[in-house]
């Protein structure tokens, strides 16, 4: 995983509600000044709930962590990192957004093939 995990941003947790232990993060850069955050940031949860997925996400408020912010480059809000540095800058609708999650997490675990498959299984 990337080094945003500091200990720091660990104190800012939010996790979504639902009851997996996550084990994928995403995460999530706000400030109590962006007008369209909190609307993004319940997308974001609507989506990880309604398809139940692992999925951690760790909010990080610019404005209590500025350090972090100004590690990770953040100009603007709302940003969502990925792992792998994928950034996703701006307010999005919730199917965007259910598509970006869906691949994401489909992109952090590799399928075996079906001979991969048929040959473990035999």
């Amino acid at each position: 995983m990337s080094n945003i995990h500091e200990e720091k941003i660990k104190s800012h947790n939010h996790d979504s509600s639902n009851n997996y232990d996550s084990f994928l993060e995403i995460f999530f850069f706000t400030s109590p000044l962006c007008g369209p955050c909190p609307k993004m940031e319940q997308c974001l949860l609507e989506v990880i709930d309604r398809k139940m997925l692992p999925i951690k996400m760790i909010k990080i408020d610019v404005l209590k962590t500025p350090e972090v912010a100004e590690k990770h480059d953040i100009v603007a809000c709302p940003t969502v990192i990925f792992p792998d540095f994928l950034r996703v800058c701006g307010s999005y609708d919730s199917e965007i957004l259910e598509e970006l999650v869906t691949t994401y997490f489909a992109s952090a675990f590799e399928f075996p093939t079906v001979e991969e498959f048929t040959m473990a299984n035999k």
